[in-house]
């Protein structure tokens, strides 16, 4: 694989990753308020906010960000894969 492909992956996966972190704020956020009827902690390390109520926000966050850049990495891969006849660097068809 040429270098030249392994920047623009790399770019696409940056970039992917600055997308999953707006949709990852977007999509907790909208959760936490229809769960709770409140805000999201701002600083869920604050003392102030509840041990339940960070390690909630936690695992929400967590989870989110996780499925989020799942899905945005495999449908980059697939368009990759569709764009240049093989896997992006660093996958392996398993």
């Amino acid at each position: 694989m040429s270098q030249q492909n392994n920047v623009a992956w790399k770019v696409i996966a940056t970039g992917g990753a600055m997308v999953g972190t707006i949709l990852t704020k977007k999509v907790v956020g909208s959760a936490w308020k229809v769960a709770t009827g409140g805000d999201p902690p701002t600083h869920p390390e604050n003392p102030d906010t509840t041990w339940t109520q960070a390690l909630a926000w936690a695992m929400l966050t967590g989870a989110v960000a996780g499925a989020v850049k799942l899905v945005l990495t495999r449908n980059a891969a697939t368009t990759w894969r569709s764009a240049t006849g093989a896997l992006p660097p660093g996958l392996s068809s398993s």
